[in-house]
């Protein structure tokens, strides 16, 4: 069961180390949000914190806040962050361009059983504690929320995070949520709910399997003085990313040598 649990969480929640470097060695500062998106990039802060001198500084975003921050500021070589933030950064001739998609969706509805939510429209006069406002899981909500016609019946409330959210609900404070990985999955294992899955209402909808949930982004700047590195780190992502769905299980095992509370609650 704690193995079958382990797997589970190996497509969800990673834990998060800040790397440091030698003074003098050319380092790519990456930024990150965290959830499901840090899993594309475990195996490599993993590696990279074995190391006397790492090519990367890795650094955890909790909330949107931090995200735009470092789009403003430049602190970072490389940021990982919604799409759509990004996007709406690049129109105001932001110094960042668009490297690549890697997460297309993982947004979820979920309620407690009692509320007896079984589709979208059974939402009419709830409440959902969303995160995410004004990014891509609050965009994708509110569309779905509109096509079924529902969206000036409900009410939506927003939290800093994922987290947050999941808290609430665990403690029972709130009993419709908005979610994603990794944070289905740890309340899959203690408790027992109705789930609306976004991403096949996004392939109801448009036709379309997901939607650019997280991408690449790179300070056009950094390209000039740091570009051997940076596609490093693209490469290695895309590699990553495939040796992860091939080991399940190694994988697992990295992210839980990280962080044992991953076999927890």
């Amino acid at each position: 069961m704690k193995k079958t649990s382990l797997i589970l969480l190996i497509m969800t929640y990673l834990f998060i180390v800040i790397g440091c470097s030698a003074p003098g060695k050319i380092v790519v500062n990456v930024l990150f949000p965290a959830g499901a998106p840090a899993v594309a990039v475990a195996k490599m802060i993993v590696e990279e914190k074995e190391l006397d001198n790492s090519s990367f500084a890795f650094q955890i975003s909790y909330g949107s806040d931090p995200l735009a921050v470092g789009f403003t500021s430049g602190s970072h070589d490389i940021i990982l962050a919604p799409t759509n933030m990004g996007a709406n950064i690049y129109q105001k001739k932001s110094d960042y361009v668009l490297a690549g998609v890697f997460f297309w969706g993982s947004n979820y509805i979920i309620a407690k059983k009692d509320y007896n939510i079984k589709s979208v429209k059974d939402l009419s006069g709830h409440t959902i504690l969303a995160f995410g406002q004004n990014a891509t899981p609050d965009a994708v909500l509110q569309t779905v929320l509109h096509h079924h016609g529902v969206m000036d019946n409900v009410t939506i409330e927003y939290v800093l995070d994922v987290t947050t959210a999941m808290q609430l609900f665990v403690n029972q404070s709130k009993t419709i949520i908005l979610t994603s990985e990794p944070q289905l999955t740890q309340l899959n294992i203690s408790f027992d709910f109705d789930v609306i899955d976004l991403q096949q209402e996004w392939l109801d909808m448009t036709g379309y399997h997901g939607y650019p949930q997280v991408g690449i982004f790179v300070k056009k700047s950094a390209l000039q003085t740091k570009e051997t590195i940076i596609g490093q780190f693209l490469d290695r992502l895309d590699s990553d990313i495939e040796w992860m769905y091939e080991h399940p299980e190694v994988y697992a095992e990295i992210a839980v040598g990280a962080d044992d509370t991953l076999g927890r609650m």
